[in-house]
């Protein structure tokens, strides 16, 4: 009789280790060392925000926390977030977040991430609108300029040209907005707007094919020469008129005189 008791408190025994190490592997795999590696059966979010997203997936993943970024512009106040996955980590549901809204920062802390269980959260910086200026330039002494340079040049296009080496300098500015550039042929001048880089870049090329110091000196004193003979030939004319009225006034004065009993 005794023996059969000996027996049956060893099957017992026996029988309490197998469900306390089955018990075990299901704690294990309901619960992983790791938070972030925690499966989640089904996860649903419809139209929640982002927020209170993230503070279900600390309640559900024990271990798991997160830290607010405070910031003025916060994207993550106002996301609103609507996912349906099955059977993933809470890694898994991090990264899709992540994919669902790129201007939210959504990272582990720590340098180089390696506080893989903490993450922080906020709103990454927006990059400022540039500003943009308008300039008009004026083409007529740059084509003067190039089509007296390349006169032997057949089928000559000084405003081709131009135009081309403005674009080949603005391809060297990276820019977030393209510049506008617009000709009108009418006044021969260029329309620029764009950015200061922009800017400097036009102001470089236009510099360049127009007429150098030397030639803006030339050109500036032959009108200061156009302008002088003008002054002079006018104050001629001014003479001659002058003298032309006292000859005249002369003669009726002469003739009223005779014309006297």
């Amino acid at each position: 009789m005794w023996k059969l008791r000996y027996v049956a408190i060893v099957l017992l025994l026996t029988n309490f280790s197998q469900v306390s190490l089955a018990a075990q592997a299901t704690t294990a795999t309901t619960d992983p060392a790791d938070p972030m590696e925690k499966v989640l059966p089904e996860v649903k979010f419809d139209g929640v925000s982002l927020l209170d997203a993230l503070d279900f997936l600390q309640d559900v993943s024990p271990g798991f926390s997160v830290v607010r970024k405070p910031s003025n512009d916060d994207a993550a106040d106002s996301s609103r977030l609507t996912m349906h996955m099955k059977n993933v980590t809470v890694r898994q549901v991090l990264e899709a977040m992540q994919i669902e809204f790129p201007s939210v920062i959504i990272q582990p802390l720590g340098p180089g991430g390696t506080d893989a269980s903490i993450y922080i959260v906020g709103s990454k910086a927006q990059p400022k609108p540039e500003q943009m200026i308008l300039q008009v330039f004026r083409l007529g002494p740059a084509i003067q300029a190039m089509s007296e340079r390349n006169a032997a040049k057949a089928n000559d296009k000084p405003l081709d040209d131009i135009l081309s080496l403005i674009q080949a300098a603005l391809s060297q500015v990276p820019s977030q907005t393209p510049p506008t550039v617009q000709v009108h042929e009418a006044t021969q001048t260029l329309i620029f707007k764009g950015n200061h880089e922009q800017l400097a870049a036009v102001q470089q090329a236009m510099a360049a094919v127009g007429p150098s110091d030397a030639e803006q000196a030339q050109d500036e004193q032959a009108a200061l020469v156009q302008a002088h003979d003008y002054i002079e030939r006018l104050r001629m004319q001014l003479a001659e008129e002058k003298a032309r009225e006292q000859g005249q006034a002369a003669t009726r004065s002469a003739r009223d005189t005779n014309a006297q009993p």
